[in-house]
């Protein structure tokens, strides 16, 4: 009886898709963490920095193919910087 009422509660359903999707941004950022640490080690620190503010699933997700696609530390560098910069600006 109860476990239905909540399945229908629109409040608890967006309650939890909410927190889905901060469990997904948390989970993104580790992983473009821990990918820049082993592609691009001088990049670690500034995009550790960097993504610690960006609530913005998308714009995590393209950080992480940026540094996993980059044939370069600069190319990553710059890449990186430019989306963080937009997420950062809306």
């Amino acid at each position: 009886m109860f476990d239905s009422l909540l399945e229908e509660d629109p409040w608890l359903q967006e309650y939890g898709l909410r927190r889905e999707t901060e469990g997904q941004a948390e989970a993104t950022r580790f992983n473009l963490v821990m990918l820049t640490e082993i592609r691009f080690p001088d990049l670690a620190a500034l995009v550790k920095d960097g993504v610690e503010q960006i609530p913005n699933l998308k714009a995590l997700q393209e950080m992480l193919i940026a540094i996993s696609t980059a044939q370069d530390e600069s190319t990553a560098r710059h890449e990186f910087l430019t989306l963080r910069d937009s997420a950062q600006n809306g």
